[in-house]
């Protein structure tokens, strides 16, 4: 039988079969790969420069072209305003072509050389400079230098390089990766094969029928391989036959098996040794105990007693032992060994067997400890315990229900489980709760026990029975206190009320929804959109309950996804005739990992409209500032005409000396031109022409002060001239889509006697007036069946503390639902395009927020209407 060295001797130590350190070759693979990159790299580049020469002649030739296009379009649109001296225009139109990236530098000139317009960038890039001159009815008028750069194409062009950069990465990457799969599977494959066997033969396998056949080229080795595999599988066959026999006893044996030295070295080993002392192999204990005594016995001076045994007696029997194993924990274990001799009587070694009586020994031990755990585990947990018999006496209490009910175990033991804590009510005639006949498993109930002092606690009881040999024998009982938790039921109870009156209580639809869909919270407001009860809503889709939100369920499915907010403005919907707005926010949940999401829909209509109140009170500003900036430039030009005008009448009608002097250096008499005048009825046209112009700026200073803004500040005005003032302002309101001519209508004032100030903002007011003048000029020019001519009569009077204005109408009148909505934001009744319905409601909101008056309006339909305005006396 060989020991452990001559074992490991006969078989090939797979390091003297490897390689010296010699240079790596270089690899067929990276050469391949390099050689295509290379070739790819130099093609792509060759294309992308042939390429670049390409669009460079071709963006010459389209800038020669452009440059052609441009200076024709600039002496065409120059000609006129050259001739007519027109410098802004020409500016503008030189500051529009110099903004064209392809511009470099741009000069416009008029025929005497003055520079109306220069500019030239920076970029010393020029590549196209054209001239021409600027003729206007084949007169000569100025000149025009245009300078054009190739700079932009430059940049599309270092564009284009940059992105052909990315296809020939691309294809670089596709070559590497397709170069490297076919030298996987075509060559690297079959030479690591063929590696494979080579690697077998040094590990001391020389099987190789499970390996895969190499290429072909590769045939002739593996041949000259197979013939030493047979010779060598003829010869490893009579070791291991022989080998197994020990190896199989040696190596399956449960218990150790060694061989040591007298001085203390492990010979040989088994696995079963190395294993119950922490090691992973035998060959590991062997080479890391080097002196048995000192590492491996817990008192070194056991093994000097043992080998004394041995010299005497030859032999040794179950001897008990403590080892120290890898890990520094002792093991117990018994000893039974020998000593072998030479023929000469010589000591070889000791050889013996180890038996691992850890868990014999332990097991006592554990057994005790187990008993004094059940003891502290039936004595000290937070339950009260209690133990009984078949007839519900009690057999075993814990410290715990003496502390919960006030019982000692004297005073328990033997003692009937109802007698002690049950109260009277809650006593069952046929379920104890130690025992119950009819249940063999246990339960759990919750219920009121009695302390010894007479108080109730509550508690939550669990019953299981005693089963021995399939017969119930007792029960187990355990009783935890829940007086607390009974207490925090109530008031979360109590808190879940509270927090669903809070939900109840707000203002906007309030969903709750699980990851699925489903409805799990709905509030008073989503019952009265949805016309369901929350009870009917629970559990259901809420595409199915809530039809407004089916659109949205992809959104809700995504926040909870993203686990973000979500917000949807301006979601439309019909409401008893009526366009709604409403906005849905989207808060995802996540609570003790269930998932789901809480839905808000709030009505935005109002908001809307203020919004849109904002909006058009935004372009009303704008609109007057653009009013404001046209009356100004208007009464410029008004103010000479009258003045001209006043100028043409005094020369033509008065007798002043300049004029006869000047009439006789003429050759005729000043009489004789004036009538001239007065024949030709020139003068009446001049009065008509100073009228009118006055009568513009009249119009004019209106407009100004209308449209005049300042700070909000209430000042004193007389609200006659403000009534006035807007009148006059309306009659220049002419509307050809609207047909209809604010002077065609017929104004009766009836102002009473007295000084009407009030304090106010005066241009609001005049819009407040405006708003109403128009709207009902507008309903009036549009009633096809008025007899009547058009007439708005307007009255003044003092009503207590407040100043009554009236504007009544003879157009068509409302009926009652249109006189409750007339005031609405966005209510009209005009045709689409004609109104927004917001003059009104401005109007409204201006009287009685801004001014702390009233506003009403009296109508019946074909009886015309009548706006009644009521402000604070100043």
């Amino acid at each position: 039988m060989m020991n452990e060295n001559q074992m490991s001797n006969s078989t090939i130590e797979p390091e003297l079969l490897q390689p010296g350190n010699q240079p790596v070759p270089p690899s067929i693979s990276r050469r391949l790969t390099v050689s295509l990159i290379l070739a790819v790299v130099t093609v792509s580049a060759f294309v992308i420069i042939a390429n670049y020469f390409y669009a460079s002649r071709k963006a010459q030739i389209q800038l020669n072209n452009k440059a052609d296009e441009y200076i024709a379009f600039l002496t065409d649109s120059l000609s006129l305003s050259l001739w007519s001296y027109d410098s802004e225009y020409i500016r503008q139109i030189g500051s529009v072509y110099s903004q064209n990236d392809l511009v470099a530098g741009l000069t416009i000139k008029d025929s005497f050389g003055s520079v109306y317009f220069h500019t030239l960038k920076d970029d010393s890039d020029v590549q196209v400079i054209r001239k021409k001159n600027i003729f206007y009815k084949k007169k000569w008028v100025g000149s025009v230098e245009l300078s054009l750069t190739l700079q932009a194409y430059k940049n599309i062009q270092e564009e284009f390089l940059l992105q052909s950069i990315i296809p020939i990465i691309a294809g670089l990457i596709v070559i590497t990766v397709l170069t490297g799969f076919l030298l996987r599977t075509l060559l690297r494959k079959p030479l690591d094969q063929l590696n494979q066997i080579a690697e077998s033969y040094a590990s001391g396998s020389y099987d190789i029928s499970t390996y895969p056949r190499a290429s072909a080229e590769f045939q002739p080795f593996i041949a000259v391989l197979e013939k030493m595999n047979k010779k060598l599988n003829l010869q490893m066959s009579r070791l291991q036959a022989a080998e197994e026999k020990y190896r199989s006893i040696f190596e399956n044996a449960a218990d150790g098996i060694f061989q040591s030295s007298i001085k203390g070295q492990f010979i040989s080993s088994n696995q079963a040794l190395a294993l119950m002392l922490g090691y992973d192999s035998a060959e590991n204990l062997k080479s890391s105990i080097t002196n048995i005594a000192q590492q491996l016995y817990a008192d070194p001076s056991q093994r000097e007693d043992i080998i004394s045994h041995l010299a005497k007696n030859e032999t040794l029997s179950g001897r008990e032992l403590q080892l120290l194993k890898k890990d520094g924990s002792k093991l117990s274990c018994l000893l039974t060994a020998r000593l072998v001799r030479d023929s000469d009587s010589n000591i070889l070694f000791i050889e013996g067997f180890l038996k691992d009586i850890s868990l014999r020994k332990s097991a006592a031990q554990e057994l005790q400890r187990e008993k004094a755990f059940l003891i502290q585990l039936f004595e000290n947990p937070l339950e009260a315990i209690a133990i009984g018999n078949v007839n519900q006496k009690l057999t075993m209490i814990n410290k715990t229900f003496t502390h919960l009910f006030g019982y000692t175990s004297e005073e328990a033991i033997g003692k009937h489980i109802d007698d002690l804590i049950t109260p009277d009510k809650f006593k069952l005639p046929f379920g104890p709760e130690i025992y119950d006949s009819q249940n063999t498993e246990r339960s759990i109930l919750e219920t009121t026990r009695r302390h010894k002092d007479g108080s109730l606690i509550e508690v939550s009881v669990l019953i299981t029975p005693i089963i021995l040999n399939k017969k119930i024998t007792g029960g187990f009982v355990i009783y935890r206190d829940i007086t607390e938790r009974k207490k925090a039921e109530n008031a979360l109870s109590s808190l879940r009320k509270y927090l669903s009156n809070i939900i109840n209580s707000m203002p906007s639809v309030l969903v709750g929804v699980d990851i699925e869909g489903k409805v799990e919270q709905w509030n008073l407001e989503a019952e009265k959109a949805t016309g369901i009860a929350a009870d009917s809503a629970q559990g259901q889709k809420l595409k199915e309950v809530f039809p407004l939100l089916a659109k949205k369920m992809d959104n809700v499915a995504q926040a909870i996804q993203n686990r973000k907010i979500h917000r949807d403005s301006k979601i439309s919907h019909q409401v008893n005739g009526e366009t709604r707005f409403s906005e849905l926010t989207v808060y995802p949940l996540i609570t003790n990992g269930i998932e789901g999401a809480v839905i808000r829909v709030d009505d935005i209509t109002d908001r809307m409209r203020i919004e849109e109140m904002m909006i058009q009170s935004e372009k009303m500003i704008s609109v007057g500032r653009l009013a404001a900036g046209m009356a100004h430039e208007i009464n410029n030009p008004l103010a000479g005409i009258l003045q001209n005008i006043q100028v043409i009448q005094n020369r033509l009608s008065s007798d002043i000396k300049k004029n006869i002097i000047t009439a006789k250096e003429c050759g005729v008499e000043f009489q004789s031109i004036r009538t001239y005048v007065e024949k030709r009825d020139i003068f009446r046209m001049i009065d008509s022409v100073v009228k009118s112009g006055r009568r513009a700026s009249k119009i004019v200073a209106n407009m100004l002060s209308f449209s005049r803004m300042g700070k909000p500040e209430k000042t004193k005005n007389n609200l006659i001239e403000l009534i006035d003032k807007t009148i006059d302002l309306a009659s220049s309101d002419y509307d050809l889509k609207k047909k209809y001519d604010f002077r065609k209508i017929n104004i009766v004032r009836e102002y009473a006697q007295g000084q009407f100030d009030i304090y106010c903002e005066h241009g609001k007011i005049q819009q407040v007036f405006l708003n109403i003048l128009k709207n009902s000029a507008q309903a009036m020019m549009t009633q096809k069946e008025n007899k009547e001519p058009p007439q708005l009569i307007i009255r003044v009077y003092q009503e207590e503390d407040m100043i009554r204005t009236e504007i009544q109408d003879n157009g068509p009148g409302m009926d009652k639902e249109i006189r409750k909505r007339v005031f609405e934001p966005f209510f009209t009744t005009k045709d689409v395009g004609l109104g927004t319905g917001l003059g009104l409601s401005v109007s409204y909101f201006i009287i009685t927020e801004n001014h702390n008056g009233t506003m009403s309006v009296e109508s019946k339909p074909g009886k015309g209407a009548k706006f009644i305005v009521r402000l604070p006396v100043g």
